[in-house]
């Protein structure tokens, strides 16, 4: 199984409880074709400028079903502007949709911002 490297971030307030982040912990696995094809996704595609990089996690949500998390790294700003909103708000859709389409729910995709510590 191939991991993606996660590097030690904050997370933005809201974007998933702590009762999920304690499930993450729980290993789980993902077919080498599966986590390819997510990562091969999430890279086909022009980023924000504001977008720094992304892992992808694989784990259990709180319901203990088989999710991933992929997360944006983006830059530290405390007073973004309407267009920038915007352009992380379409990746965000744009991400869960294609995952969605590609693996039927299953994993589920949960798209998150965080900054790098």
């Amino acid at each position: 199984m191939r991991l993606y490297p996660v590097a030690l971030c904050k997370t933005r307030p809201g974007l998933y409880n702590s009762h999920m982040a304690k499930k993450r912990t729980k290993p789980v696995s993902a077919a080498d074709d599966e986590a390819e094809m997510i990562r091969a996704g999430v890279e086909d595609r022009a980023f924000p400028p504001s977008v720094k990089g992304f892992a992808i996690e694989f784990g259990e949500d709180s319901t203990g079903d088989p999710a991933v998390w992929i997360w944006f790294e983006v830059d530290d700003d405390l007073n973004p502007s309407k267009e920038k909103l915007s352009e992380l708000t379409g990746l965000y859709r744009s991400v869960t949709s294609d995952i969605l389409k590609k693996l039927g729910g299953s994993p589920w995709p949960y798209v998150g911002f965080r900054v790098p510590a």
